[in-house]
């Protein structure tokens, strides 16, 4: 049997964090979903056979982010910089998207629907708030045993349709030239299993 989505994000947190951690479904509440003190990461998802997109945005508190930093780098925290920090939690947001991508696919196989898969982008909080309150709530994912129920160390959210101020400076990398893909970011292409 296919592992649940649960299963994955606890496989794919022990591979980036070092330690056997659970995710459990959160309840579909904008307030779980907005920022937090930490860092905040989006994925853009476009889909090849509708004009919409979605997005898997992670907002992960700066001791989390640390850590996972420490262990993919085998670095002590002391040594890390906020590069390694920001990579880190790029990294994070990429392995843990592909956990939950499969929420984003037709339900079923005779309809068309590859994914346009973007790169994590680091955004500020104001403009994750901004494409949150936007966005419709698809799923949200918290780390077990991690802060307040409003205030977890780690979320992974599915945003679809995600809108808001995508694209715009706020969510573009720095220097980066204006989005031109449906996704609006360089991307592969994952067609349908």
């Amino acid at each position: 049997a296919p592992l649940s989505i649960e299963d994955r994000l606890a496989s794919a947190w022990a591979f980036l964090r070092g330690r056997h951690d659970g995710f459990h479904p959160a309840p579909l509440e904008p307030e779980r979903a907005a920022p937090q003190a930490g860092h905040h990461l989006l994925l853009p998802i476009g889909r090849l056979d509708r004009p919409d997109r979605a997005a898997v945005g992670l907002v992960i508190d700066r001791g989390e982010a640390e850590a996972v930093a420490s262990a993919m780098f085998a670095l002590p925290r002391e040594a890390l910089t906020d590069e390694d920090v920001a990579d880190a939690c790029a990294e994070a947001c990429n392995v843990l998207s592909g956990c939950v991508v499969d929420l984003l696919r037709p339900a079923s196989p005779s309809e068309a629907g590859g994914l346009d898969l973007g790169l994590p982008r680091a955004v500020a909080a104001d403009a994750y708030e901004a494409v949150s309150l936007a966005s419709r709530l698809l799923a949200l994912y918290e780390l077990e045993g991690s802060g307040a129920p409003c205030c977890a160390d780690v979320r992974l959210v599915v945003y679809d349709p995600v809108q808001g101020p995508w694209g715009d400076e706020a969510t573009r990398p720095t220097g980066a030239p204006p989005a031109s893909n449906p996704a609006g970011s360089p991307s592969a292409t994952v067609p349908r299993p």
